[in-house]
């Protein structure tokens, strides 16, 4: 399914760009701990959903080349998160 579907079907506001849309979104997974992040990913493409907001999700995120993030629990990424969402492209 397409990133564009999925913000369609959540009503997401998407806090990035619409840039990257069209990426392909193979599956889901929640996790609120790093460690859970880096574990339970099952390789490119996923969407995380997550309350984590701080910059290693980010980086995390890029190390197993997540398609994107999901922000839950009215929660949202401080600036140095959202420009780090941005330079990585996610």
């Amino acid at each position: 399914m397409k990133l564009r579907e999925v913000r369609d079907i959540l009503d997401a506001e998407v806090i990035t760009g619409d840039a990257n849309l069209e990426k392909e979104i193979k599956y889901a997974f929640a996790a609120d701990l790093l460690s859970d992040v880096l574990t339970f990913s099952r390789g490119p493409g996923a969407l995380l959903i997550t309350g984590i907001t701080h910059p290693q999700v980010i980086y995390a995120a890029n190390t197993i080349d997540l398609g994107a993030i999901l922000f839950v629990r009215g929660k949202r990424p401080n600036e140095a998160t959202l420009q780090l969402a941005i330079e990585n492209q996610i």
